[in-house]
């Protein structure tokens, strides 16, 4: 089964489109999915690093693909991204196997640093300046 990089899933076209592109043009090999529904089938034949989810998304939230790409894909990292309350989501995300919480609107620097710190092993990577 071939391994990619990043699995991006939101139901929101825009930030699917921006989330992607980004991370194509940072060098990613990225694909992309409308629901958990969706992306759950798309991860039957690709195994990925890391999948970041939006959390409100129709017929599956974000926190519910985290737990089922927990328990089929358990080596997947999962990032939730969430104009939600993050306080309130924190706890049910760490129990979820969740690594990393962004808030609308996301700073991608900060998103490609834990894709980077996820995809290499090495903590710490330092975009920048």
């Amino acid at each position: 089964m071939i391994t990619r990089d990043i699995l991006v899933v939101d139901d929101d076209i825009a930030y699917l489109y921006l989330f992607s592109l980004f991370l194509k043009s940072e060098g990613f090999d990225v694909a992309a999915a409308q629901d958990g529904i969706k992306a759950l089938g798309t991860m039957e034949n690709c195994n990925f690093r890391i999948v970041i989810t939006d959390f409100n998304m129709p017929e599956m939230n974000g926190l519910d693909l985290a737990i089922k790409v927990r328990e089929r894909h358990p080596e997947t990292r999962v990032v939730l991204v969430t104009a939600d309350d993050l306080p309130k989501l924190l706890k049910v995300a760490v129990d979820t196997g969740i690594i990393e919480i962004f808030s609308k609107p996301v700073d991608l620097k900060k998103l490609v640093k834990t894709v980077l710190t996820v995809i290499t092993g090495i903590p710490n990577i330092r975009l920048g300046k």
